[in-house]
């Protein structure tokens, strides 16, 4: 970085480095929080938090983020400091407290509070805390103390952010072996293996997604790689790293599923409606990567993908594909015929044409054509489902997928409309109009206990869409959008400020983070968002 940051957020802070993370809480806490690590393909949790018993947490000044991998916290009555360097956690303070450092070492999806087993060794200049539960074998050494005391206690400990976030349990008992009493506290443990090194805070927040073959979709809880988060950020991967996109998009033509879909994470055998539109939409996108005997190979699997995805999604009546509930990125609702997905099919008949010269897909593309101008436009309002006439921030993802259904012209008339329902005071775009009786100004988070009422999707701005919706404005028209284009970049600076990095969305009414704190396609699509504008 080439300057301190002073972050505005005083609920939790975050910080990495190679292959580890660290969810700082201070005043809000989850079972997600803490010091995460990769680690035999999978991550797991190792510390809770470490609690200085001399500092009034609630009287908290500023968070300074000195690097990507240093962070101090300014207190009323002291600071505090935390750096993550390889395999270490490095803990310093103003001056001599009393520290207790709490372990929660598990793999992060096990919360099941059964069979840990913690040992302890004792020596005169460091502890040794060893875990063992099933295959998962750990220790953790902690040095740079003046003396200990070993307590050997467990704490209930409670998370109100999983209670805000309706995610159970909200409570949990932790392991607390020693209280030290130190000025500094040097934390190693295991090493694995090593993460990519960014050369500046937001490149290092996207490689930090990176782990031997895995690409994770998000942090503190999304850590498995899924194919539609995947693709929509390769992109932005693409600045950083092109052998990434080469190597991913082969990959993923071993992915595809008997009834045409992509699967949703490369490791289960579920998928989703909008994986092979985005595939192909990729795939011809980067074509200047393959030799032409490799780019040929995946073409004709991908053929013979579409006949199956056409065979049982596509409703040849309407010449429309269909959704299945869940199917879409909108997850949370049962969008039948989602406008976004007809126009990656539409992109998908208009490479497949021009790459074949067959006449079918120029068929195929005519009729799809019609069918959304026919179906979905209504004067200059595009719907987002046939079935459920809403204006939402799809319209932008269509554009970006495919803008030849509509003339520039249309396109703006379009823009203009939907930006009156969709654009917010902040600088972001509601994933619903804001004058539809189902949108929710404020993030009601994961509302674990009913499918009905989520903001997720029906308010909530997510990151990514805004920047994609930049990314249309200043292609269509910068000069008229420049004021709305502007704000979006500031609103991405202000996360970055308050947390450090980008998350998956914010709630509608005011510019504040929600959902993962650290999320994969937010940071790419902002990356692919400042090359477009240079």
């Amino acid at each position: 970085m080439e300057k301190e940051i002073e972050l505005e957020n005083f609920d939790y802070a975050i910080i990495n480095n190679k292959g580890s993370f660290l969810f700082l809480p201070l005043l809000y806490n989850s079972r997600y929080f803490g010091l995460l690590q990769y680690y035999n393909n999978n991550f797991i949790k190792i510390i809770e938090k470490i609690e200085n018993r001399d500092i009034n947490y609630s009287e908290i000044e500023k968070i300074i983020l000195k690097d990507y991998n240093d962070l101090k916290i300014i207190y009323k009555n002291g600071w505090e400091e935390y750096k993550l360097i390889d395999n270490k956690l490095i803990y310093k303070t103003n001056k001599y407290s009393t520290l207790n450092v709490y372990f929660d070492i598990r793999y992060l999806y096990d919360i099941d509070e059964w069979g840990r087993i913690y040992n302890n060794e004792k020596n005169k200049d460091y502890v040794k805390i060893k875990f063992n539960k099933g295959d998962l074998n750990y220790e953790v050494i902690i040095k740079g103390f003046e003396i200990y005391q070993e307590l050997n206690k467990w704490m209930k400990v409670n998370y109100n952010y999983d209670l805000y976030r309706k995610s159970p349990p909200f409570e949990r008992y932790i392991y607390l072996p020693f209280s030290f009493y130190a000025k500094e506290l040097e934390i190693i443990y295991k090493n694995d293996k090593e993460n990519l090194n960014g050369k500046n805070l937001i490149e290092n927040r996207l490689l930090s997604f990176i782990y031997d073959n895995n690409i994770s979709a998000g942090f503190p809880w999304y850590f498995q790689e899924w194919s539609r988060d995947l693709l929509i950020s390769l992109k932005g991967l693409y600045y950083i790293n092109k052998d990434i996109v080469k190597n991913k998009l082969i990959e993923y033509s071993n992915y595809f599923l008997l009834d045409g879909r992509l699967k949703n994470i490369k490791n289960e055998n579920v998928g989703n409606s909008d994986g092979i539109g985005l595939y192909i939409f990729r795939l011809f996108q980067f074509k200047d990567l393959f030799e032409k005997e490799i780019f040929d190979k995946l073409i004709n699997n991908i053929i013979e993908k579409l006949k199956l995805f056409e065979e049982n999604y596509l409703d040849e009546k309407l010449f429309l594909f269909k959704a299945y509930q869940n199917e879409t990125w909108m997850d949370t609702l049962n969008r039948i015929y989602p406008i976004e997905i007809q126009f990656l099919m539409a992109n998908a008949y208009d490479n497949l044409y021009n790459y074949t010269k067959k006449d079918e897909y120029k068929e195929k593309l005519e009729k799809i054509r019609n069918s959304i101008r026919k179906n979905y436009l209504s004067d200059y309002s595009l719907y987002d489902d046939i079935k459920n006439k809403k204006i939402r921030c799809n319209v932008f993802l269509s554009y970006y997928f495919y803008p030849k259904i509509f003339s520039n012209y249309e396109w703006e008339n379009i823009f203009d409309y939907s930006l009156t329902h969709l654009y917010l005071k902040w600088g972001g775009i509601s994933s619903l109009s804001i004058f539809d009786k189902e949108f929710i100004p404020y993030s009601n988070e994961d509302n674990y206990f009913k499918n009905e009422g989520k903001s997720m999707h029906n308010g909530d701005s997510w990151i990514f869409i805004n920047n994609i919706a930049a990314i249309d404005l200043y292609n269509l028209n910068k000069e008229k959008y420049g004021n709305i284009i502007n704000s979006i970049l500031k609103s991405n600076e202000r996360l970055i400020k308050m947390i450090g990095t980008l998350p998956e969305r914010s709630s509608a009414y005011e510019l504040k983070p929600a959902g993962a704190l650290h999320q994969l396609w937010s940071i790419s699509t902002y990356i692919e968002l400042l090359n477009n504008i240079k």
